[in-house]
């Protein structure tokens, strides 16, 4: 770990290679939850094409935290 981190190898958000979203999409994501925290989030997960857990990972910042 501490070699990957020192020849920044860790790779986070879009440039993961698992990655479905982008920052921006996220980005639109977060505004829309602060705007409309009532949103359904399994449709909202299905529209943007992952699953509810990331997009609850993504309201609990447990992933994307560096996206604002």
């Amino acid at each position: 770990m501490i070699h990957a981190y020192e020849n920044n190898l860790n790779h986070k958000g879009e440039n993961h290679y698992k990655s479905k979203l982008s920052k921006t999409r996220v980005s639109a994501i977060k505004r829309l939850l602060r705007i409309n925290p009532n949103v359904n989030k399994y449709s909202l997960a299905k529209k943007v094409g992952v699953t509810n857990g990331v997009i609850y990972q993504i309201i609990n910042n447990t992933t994307w935290k560096h996206v604002s």
